[in-house]
């Protein structure tokens, strides 16, 4: 039989399920109008074209691989080429067919176990006739992403080798489907990445055949990550525009907002004129760079080089406490560097200022306004940027990539409410994530998370908490007893700390600290709430249940207090740290209302016992980490919070057990801060110019060449090989 006839006859296969000629034919049109329709309205760009032609000069025939839930795209761009796709015999594989047909596509219909000898003889055929041969590794069934060894064995009785693309969309509509089957929508932008081929020998052994299904599966999944990458970095300027856009029409509220700052919050003129954009005055200048000398990589110099230049931005007080350890590492790591920290509250600028040791500059960081941000790029010059935890503004990730300034999150988290407002700001979200090279995230939950929100896995790593390592510097016997001399409490008196409490949480402390007071009667309380300027409502919560009050900073005015009734209220900052190591027991407030939660290990790390409520999203793997080793204890309201309260002081030795235990934990899960110091070392060595990463990328449709477009492409090289340190480094601590 001649090799055409062998081909048709394979062609010739039905479903076996035949479905009625009318309704192929209407269901098939309304397909093809609207494939049509959407791959009209799409712009397609193409990735590594050049390998299609190197491939057809020297094998003539190829078999293109790639996810069934991304084929639209692929279908779109090869139309009207010579093609021969595999379809199953099934009533949807009939419709794909139907429509190959129209587009001049052969379908070679027997993907599954019942034709797959006449599949095998007909697509072999055609390969060796030079056609290009279409088909899913993973279809007609699954699993999803799943090569099948179908296809390794094709490419090796042909002869002809298997080429890997990977499907990349700006915006998309993803179908609840098996394969996940995902539309662009009309108006966006999709990218092809096509790989190096795949050779496959004739006679291989079976073990060899499944390296080669994991290669090509592999192979795939990176290729889609980084068209995924080039299709939203290709929209960032429709973006932009957009985003200031809607700040434009909201610039008269910024304006109301910045003077009620000013006039009526008590934030001083000159954070605000740095935050808005004027770092004239904050001395962060690089000195030692000349104003005539041109724009790019600052390294580029061979004759002075100088030192790398870190900046590190936390938002308040939580994330300076988190960036002061890593500000630690990066010293030690990095001697001769120039390091910054920004913040964004005036409580995180005084924490900052008073606690963090280590670095160069500290000022505040710049509205998320276009000019503010270019002035505070242009005036620290980072060779790379550090966001603690889930700071994330727009304009300045857009402007930071257009610079070739790497920014990496430390510390990352994805809270809850995040992922609830993703549907909703689904392409703001992709629009920053694609802007970030590198996220060391606190928790393998918190990965998960994020590629669940679009981000590629190759760009994610699981570094642990930096905030379990500060140092466990338990307070002293003799200062928690001069600490205790100063708050009005005797050294025989147990003190209950609830601290960063919001409304909603005083009132069920006030009721727990009372019952647990009908057994201990002597029980002590200070409470702490989040923000101090609510003291005076506090105060007068307290009055109304018939209780007494004294602010911490008043009690030496006021004298000593005989009456254990006496509640203590903490009305300055930065000193919650401190007085956890002379309280007795801990109460962690945001928790028993649903905000989330606050930090959970510093009480911790003075070795107290650690209640929480069961709203502890922020702080959720910390939380499980304290009640897995009997150092945390969650409560879910007045009685159980009473009950607790109860138990642990009836046995004091269990106290001191619990603060032997916290020691132990806390040391076998540090590391995080080193990790992301050698992680940082590796971005900076693999920083690349501005000249080496723009790349020539020839964009065609329908097989006609159009004008070469350029764009950077080498960094998600170097994210891939920065994210394996990262996961070495995790595995060795």
């Amino acid at each position: 039989m001649r090799a055409r006839d062998q081909i048709e006859t394979a062609m010739q296969l039905r479903a076996y399920k035949n479905p009625s000629p009318l309704k192929v034919k209407i269901i098939a049109s309304l397909i093809e109008v609207a494939a049509r329709l959407i791959g009209s309205l799409t712009r397609i760009l193409v990735r590594n074209a050049s390998v299609l032609r190197r491939v057809r000069e020297r094998y003539g025939g190829y078999i293109l691989a790639g996810w069934h839930g991304r084929m639209f795209l692929p279908i779109c761009y090869f139309r009207g080429q010579d093609v021969h796709a595999v379809v199953s015999l099934s009533e949807d594989g009939e419709f794909a067919a139907r429509v190959f047909q129209r587009w001049g596509w052969s379908p070679i219909r027997g993907s599954t176990t019942k034709g797959s000898v006449r599949v095998l003889l007909g697509a072999t055929r055609a390969l060796k006739a030079g056609h290009i041969l279409g088909l899913t590794p993973d279809g007609p069934i699954g699993p999803a992403r799943k090569v099948a060894a179908g296809g390794i064995h094709l490419a090796a009785v042909s002869g002809c080798p298997i080429v890997p693309v990977g499907v990349g969309m700006s915006k998309f509509l993803r179908f609840r489907s098996w394969d996940r089957f995902s539309l662009p929508v009309p108006l966006s932008t999709g990218v092809l990445s096509f790989g190096e081929p795949v050779c496959v020998p004739r006679d291989m052994p079976e073990e060899k055949i499944q390296t080669i299904q994991r290669e090509l599966e592999a192979s795939i999944n990176l290729l889609e990550e980084e068209a995924e990458i080039d299709a939203v970095r290709f929209e960032s300027r429709r973006n932009y525009l957009i985003y200031n856009s809607m700040l434009l029409v909201l610039s008269p509220l910024l304006v109301l907002f910045f003077l009620h700052r000013v006039c009526f919050s008590g934030k001083n003129w000159r954070g605000l004129r740095t935050q808005l954009g004027d770092y004239s005055r904050v001395g962060v200048e690089d000195k030692r760079v000349s104003k005539n000398e041109p724009k790019g990589d600052p390294d580029s110099s061979v004759d002075h080089p100088r030192p790398r230049r870190l900046w590190i931005h936390a938002v308040s007080v939580g994330e300076v406490m988190a960036a002061n350890v890593v500000v630690r590492e990066l010293r030690s790591q990095f001697p001769q560097a120039t390091i910054f920290l920004s913040t964004t509250t005036d409580t995180g600028q005084k924490t900052a200022r008073k606690v963090v040791e280590g670095v160069d500059h500290v000022f505040y960081f710049p509205f998320d306004l276009p000019w503010a941000v270019r002035n505070a790029l242009s005036a620290v010059r980072p060779d790379i940027v550090l966001m603690v935890e889930t700071e994330l503004w727009p304009n300045f990730l857009h402007h930071a990539a257009a610079s070739n300034i790497p920014v990496m999150l430390v510390n990352g988290r994805v809270s809850d409410r995040a992922l609830k407002n993703y549907r909703h700001l689904r392409l703001l979200w992709r629009w920053m994530i694609h802007n970030i090279a590198l996220f060391a995230m606190r928790s393998r939950t918190d990965a998960d998370r994020l590629c669940h929100l679009g981000c590629t896995r190759s760009r994610v790593c699981v570094t642990g908490d930096v905030k379990l390592d500060q140092p466990a510097n338990y307070t002293e016997p003799e200062v928690v007893s001069l600490i205790k001399e100063a708050l009005g409490v005797r050294q025989d008196e147990p003190l209950l700390l609830a601290g960063s409490t919001h409304p909603g949480e005083e009132e069920m402390v006030l009721d727990a600290w009372w019952h647990a007071r009908m057994r201990h009667g002597n029980l002590r309380l200070l409470l702490a709430p989040r923000h101090i300027e609510r003291v005076t409502e506090i105060e007068k919560l307290i009055h109304q249940r018939g209780f007494q009050s004294v602010r911490k900073s008043r009690i030496s005015t006021e004298g000593f207090r005989e009456d254990n009734r006496m509640i203590i209220l903490l009305d300055t900052m930065g000193e919650l740290f401190r007085l956890y190591g002379a309280a007795d027991i801990a109460f962690v407030g945001g928790s028993l209302i649903p905000r989330g939660g606050h930090n959970v290990l510093e009480a911790a790390m003075q070795g107290k016992p650690v209640l929480f409520g069961p709203y502890v999203d922020n702080f959720r793997d910390a939380a499980r980490l304290l009640e897995t080793n009997g150092i945390g204890f969650p409560v879910t309201g007045v009685e159980s919070l009473a009950t607790r309260i109860t138990e642990l002081l009836d046995v004091p030795d269990d106290l001191t057990v619990i603060r032997d235990r916290a020691h132990a934990v806390l040391n076998e899960n540090q590391g995080a801060a080193r990790r992301i110091a050698r992680l940082v070392d590796r971005l900076l060595a693999e920083r690349v110019t501005e000249s080496d990463a723009l790349a020539t990328r020839e964009v065609m449709d329908s097989g006609a060449p159009r004008p070469t477009m350029t764009m950077a492409i080498d960094a998600p090289a170097n994210i891939r090989e920065s994210a394996g340190t990262v996961r070495e480094l995790t595995q060795v601590a």
